[in-house]
């Protein structure tokens, strides 16, 4: 019932013992720490739980590292400094992650149109471009730019697609443009 010496009285067939039991406080939390110890997080994503040291020091003075708390908001919304809160029960600490941008860091791109004549141009609808990011998804894009969209040879004509400083290579077969002649045909 009280913090500290608590006696107690057994009676039991006409003996009595007795003995004391310590009381202490109940152990609760006193406060949180957290620290962040990632690098910077692509705007979109949630921050790796792992890159987090949490710790719970209770009213006994102990302290535990913890692995069950929440991160408000979880995931990085803004390019710069996010603030995020880490919060267990009512304690909370604030932490600060870097946002960084998704960026195109590689673009893969083939040719799936037909063989074109000598001078034709190009059509982007005939080239798949795919974009590897940053954060390491994938997507197919459509703003690229082919940077010599003219069939100049016969065979293979090897054709740079550039995207947000990235380039791939295309190869596209040229052939000789079909000549009909009418010589010979009667009206």
């Amino acid at each position: 019932e009280v913090i500290g010496q608590n006696q107690f009285v057994v009676v039991y067939g006409g003996r009595v013992a007795s003995f004391t039991v310590k009381g202490k406080e109940v152990r609760k939390p006193r406060s949180i720490y957290a620290r962040y110890d990632g690098g910077g997080v692509i705007v979109g994503n949630l921050p790796n739980r792992d890159d987090f040291y949490v710790t719970i020091t209770y009213n006994d003075n102990t302290v535990e590292q913890i692995r069950n708390f929440e991160l408000l908001p979880s995931v990085i919304r803004v390019e710069g400094t996010n603030t995020v809160i880490v919060a267990s029960g009512e304690l909370t600490a604030e932490v600060k992650i870097v946002g960084v941008p998704k960026r195109i860091t590689k673009i893969e791109a083939e040719y799936v149109g037909f063989p074109l004549e000598l001078g034709a141009m190009i059509s982007n609808e005939d080239v798949k471009v795919i974009a590897i990011y940053n954060d390491g998804s994938k997507g197919q894009i459509e703003n690229f730019r082919l940077l010599s969209p003219v069939v100049y040879m016969v065979g293979d004509n090897q054709v740079g697609v550039y995207c947000e400083g990235k380039t791939a290579y295309i190869n596209v077969r040229g052939i000789e443009p079909e000549y009909v002649d009418y010589s010979n045909s009667a009206w």
